[in-house]
């Protein structure tokens, strides 16, 4: 699965969740949380 990267109104990049999760399982757990609300 891959997630835009957004700063402000601009695409900054793609970012895949595989990569997400190796930064930190606790980010991806609030982005899961933040698209699920939308």
């Amino acid at each position: 699965k891959k997630l835009p990267v957004v700063e402000g109104d601009k695409l900054v990049g793609i970012v895949s969740t595989s990569d997400i999760v190796r930064i930190s399982p606790t980010q991806m757990g609030i982005l899961e949380e933040l698209l699920r609300v939308r």
